[in-house]
């Protein structure tokens, strides 16, 4: 499992931690719960765009795109799902998940430090609410 899957901001910022080597059953696991997440924030806050926090800085390796891709397909059916914010000082792992978004249509944006991802997620969250 994920370091931590959780709200940040309950219905409004989902935020998901990996530590070290990263399988690709966490990545079903997340995928699991990023539509747990989603779920229930139609639920209680259906025009409510969610936000994620990918924070991947104390990774060792992310599992192979097309598992990313697989897992991360059932995801992008919900209309709830905002960009990704994405935190880590790998180059690889950054071209990975960059890639990973361009291929199946998600918006992420990477940052090199979890404080300059927050700062960019609360100016969303002031411009747009």
């Amino acid at each position: 499992m994920p370091h931590h899957v959780g709200w940040h901001i309950p219905l409004w910022v989902l935020e998901a931690r990996f530590e070290g080597r990263v399988a690709v059953s966490e990545m079903s696991q997340l995928a699991e719960a990023y539509i747990q997440f989603l779920t229930e924030a139609e639920q209680h806050a259906p025009a409510r765009m969610i936000y994620l926090l990918f924070d991947t800085s104390d990774a060792e390796n992310m599992p192979p795109m097309y598992s990313m891709l697989a897992y991360g397909l059932p995801v992008l059916k919900f209309k709830n799902r905002g960009p990704a914010f994405h935190v880590t000082r790998s180059g690889v792992i950054r071209k990975m998940i960059e890639v990973t978004a361009f291929v199946s249509g998600f918006k992420v944006t990477t940052y090199t430090t979890r404080d300059s991802a927050i700062k960019a997620i609360e100016a969303v969250l002031i411009k747009t609410h």
